[in-house]
């Protein structure tokens, strides 16, 4: 970005060295943010910057930071044949990725980068994952420098060669210093779909109910649609986010906006299923199961209010009910989730009483360090050990789901979908004080389809406390899905590189792009994957740092491939041809935050936008160019094959892309459910909150009166869901 700017600052300085962008490009123009804003972001880093002389002492404390420091919080052992594959990946000022930094790097074995005072010979200790001992030669130094407290200098210690796959501990001290490396060791690629020319279909899990669920598809459905679909050669079912939400009303419905990454949401829990229900009088359950209008299996709308209304009364007296066994298992689940576990559990028993954001809470409740807190939990312990015990519901009844969808036939099973960011006054912000920057939000800038850019309303984690803790949350986060599924998809895993840091009072306009140790998070992701056997999938649509594709592409990870995406200037009808179409990708014809593929062909998705107020331009004028995106859509078709001339019905077109989709070198295939029953609605319109109803929407066929909500029983009579899987197992061979 120096071309920008060719006598910066040096606050711009500063925020350049500390991964700030102090300009960036969107919509093909340079975006130069204010320095009010890169003096909020570089405060919330930790960098002192009130003026230009603290933020040059800041640049030079930066800039040595790597000497004066006894080592590094993190480094990378990539384990497998990968030439480019770095071991030490924090050696420049701020973090980047090694495949840049280190391309020309020869391979040889693991080092660490350690400091010390000139004449002292620090004292290095390697303790494995597991706890053995491993020996470590002393230093090879190099060079020295000067600093204010004497001569300093610096080298590198190598890493025993057979140190296995995990997440080790190197201390190094002398008698002044104690520095704690957190050593990933991870193989260099994720577990990689075998290019069979795999499919299934993608859903939103709450949407599909059954004549059993009460008032959302729930986890054991999950099991079931898993057993159907897997029936006509599906492998994997692609669903949203089931992060848990505030246990308070009224219920947050975007699952994309959770309180936790790490837990699960009990409101999908088949409450039947849970031991000991059937053990309650027949009355009780008969009372119990007299379900209110606004839970039946026809209900036009997701109630999640009465959902978790006449869920939680229930379940809670089943855990009132338990027995010494249940307690004792429970017991167990507490010890084994530990700290993580029992402050998630407290949020959730603040939030019933206090609300939430919890920055209304009482001031010594606001912290979850504060003895406080400790003496509410203890004299709130039965509701507290409540909230764990949901925690381990929901574990079992995922892990069930799995299991059936790998029983049924399913090579891959249930893929998870992970959120990017947690709600600001959730369970997680407050249950890790130092992690995050709450006076920032994460966002997108301005561009041409977003006008005035996005404001997710989310704060950010702090790079830095990342690597202070060994990525202990994002493991967390990443190993509580793939614990319970067979894939992970990563929502804008450009979040990997950097995100877009909004101030506490500003508008999108005002934010940057912050970066993150790509390098490490990738690492992570390739270990924790690799633990699980589970595939991943990288959402990398839009404007995505060149960096996060090529690690996709090294590490393993899938991107996404959709149709409505997919141009190339050099066809004849300006789209990507199949045989074009990346290999190591999910390729489906839209998303949850895209229209329906009906609604895009009978014109009814732009027609809601216009009653929404969401177009920028006459209706007219969009029609028209809908129509031009309509001519180009249809030459491909026909093009390839895929749709005759004759064939103008809407549910052809939808069968035709499909197949088409399906005929491409892609590894993996998703077919939306609401295209394969005809469903016009798309589950989600963004820039709406109460104006459209986002994520409350039932999975419904179409009919003369209207969209009919469908059961998953009835999916097996579903003529255009048959169309379209004749249409994918064709094409797919």
């Amino acid at each position: 970005m120096a071309a920008f700017d060719p006598e910066p600052s040096a606050l711009r300085r500063l925020a350049r060295a500390a991964g700030v962008a102090d300009a960036y490009e969107a919509s093909g123009r340079v975006q130069r943010p204010p320095d009010s804003t890169l003096r909020a972001i570089l405060t919330a880093l930790g960098h002192a910057c009130e003026d230009d002389a603290a933020a040059a002492s800041s640049l030079r404390l930066l800039r040595r930071r790597a000497w004066m420091r006894t080592v590094a919080p993190v480094s990378v052992v990539w384990r497998a044949d990968d030439p480019t594959s770095c071991s030490d990946s924090d050696r420049s000022q701020h973090p980047t990725s090694c495949s840049d930094s280190d391309r020309s790097r020869a391979p040889g074995p693991p080092t660490v980068t350690v400091s010390a005072p000139v004449d002292v010979v620090p004292t290095v200790t390697m303790t494995l994952e597991d706890g053995t001992r491993r020996q470590v030669p002393p230093p090879v130094w190099g060079g020295t420098t000067g600093s204010d407290t004497g001569a300093r200098r610096r080298g590198a210690v190598t890493l025993p060669s057979d140190v296995p796959l995990g997440y080790h501990r190197l201390e190094v001290t002398t008698a002044d210093e104690k520095g704690t490396c957190t050593v990933i060791v991870a193989p260099d690629r994720a577990p990689e779909v075998a290019f069979g020319r795999r499919w299934g279909w993608m859903l939103q899990a709450y949407a599909v109910r059954s004549t059993a669920s009460w008032g959302q598809g729930e986890y054991s459905d999950l099991g079931a649609l898993a057993a159907w679909a897997a029936a006509d050669g599906a492998d994997f079912l692609l669903i949203n986010p089931v992060h848990a939400a505030a246990p308070v009303l009224p219920r947050e419905p975007s699952p994309y906006s959770p309180t936790s990454r790490r837990f699960a949401d009990p409101c999908y829990l088949r409450v039947t299923d849970v031991d000991g229900y059937d053990l309650m009088d027949v009355d009780t359950r008969r009372r119990w199961e007299a379900l209110p209008d606004a839970l039946a299996p026809d209900a036009d709308r997701v109630d999640r209010d009465a959902v978790w209304r006449t869920k939680r009364t229930v379940l809670w007296r089943l855990y009132e009910r338990m027995d010494a066994t249940q307690r004792r298992a429970l017991a167990a689940f507490r010890a084994e989730g530990g700290l993580a576990l029992q402050r998630f559990a407290t949020f959730c028993a603040l939030a019933e009483q206090h609300g939430i954001p919890f920055t209304v809470w009482p001031h010594l409740l606001r912290d979850p360090r504060n003895d406080a807190v400790v003496a509410w939990t203890d004299e709130h312990e039965d509701v507290v050990a409540f909230h764990a015990w949901l925690q381990l519901l929901c574990e079992d009844q995922l892990r069930d789901a799995q299991a059936s969808a790998r029983g049924a036939g399913m090579d891959i099973g249930i893929v998870h979908d992970l959120a990017v960011g947690v709600a600001a006054g959730g369970a997680d912000v407050w249950a890790l004080p130092d992690e995050f920057a709450r006076s920032m939000r994460v966002g997108a800038p301005p561009d041409a389809f977003n006008q005035l850019g996005q404001d997710w309303g989310q704060p950010p984690p702090l790079p830095g406390a990342m690597r202070t803790t060994g990525y202990r949350t994002q493991r967390e986060v990443l190993s509580a899905s793939l614990a319970v599924g067979g894939g992970l998809r990563i929502d804008h895993i450009l979040g990997f590189s950097r995100l877009f840091w909004i101030p506490r009072d500003g508008v999108p306009a005002d934010g940057t792009y912050v970066r993150y140790p790509a390098d490490e998070l990738f690492a992570v992701l390739t270990l924790e994957a690799h633990r699980a056997g589970a595939v991943v999938i990288g959402e990398d649509l839009g404007t995505v740092d060149d960096r996060v594709r090529r690690q996709l592409r090294r590490r393993g990870v899938a991107g996404s491939a959709v149709l409505w995406f997919e141009v190339d200037d050099t066809t004849a009808h300006g789209r990507r041809d199949a045989a074009r179409y990346p290999r190591s990708a999910l390729a489906s014809v839209t998303t949850h935050d895209l229209p329906t593929a009906t609604g895009w062909w009978d014109g009814s998705a732009l027609r809601l936008r216009d009653e929404l107020g969401l177009l920028t331009e006459p209706l007219a004028d969009a029609q028209r160019r809908q129509a031009d995106d309509h001519a180009t859509m249809l030459a491909l078709l026909r093009a390839h094959g895929a749709l005759e001339e004759d064939m103008t019905d809407v549910r052809a077109r939808v069968v035709a892309m499909h197949q088409f989709l399906a005929s491409t070198p892609s590894a993996l295939v998703a077919a939306a459910l609401w295209d394969g029953v005809g469903d016009a609605r798309p589950p989600n319109v963004p820039g709406t909150v109460d104006a459209y109803p986002n994520w409350r929407l039932p999975l419904a066929a179409p009919d003369a009166v209207g969209p009919v909500p469908l059961t998953l029983e009835a999916l097996t009579h579903g003529a255009w869901v048959d169309d379209v899987v004749a249409a994918i197992r064709g094409a797919r061979g």
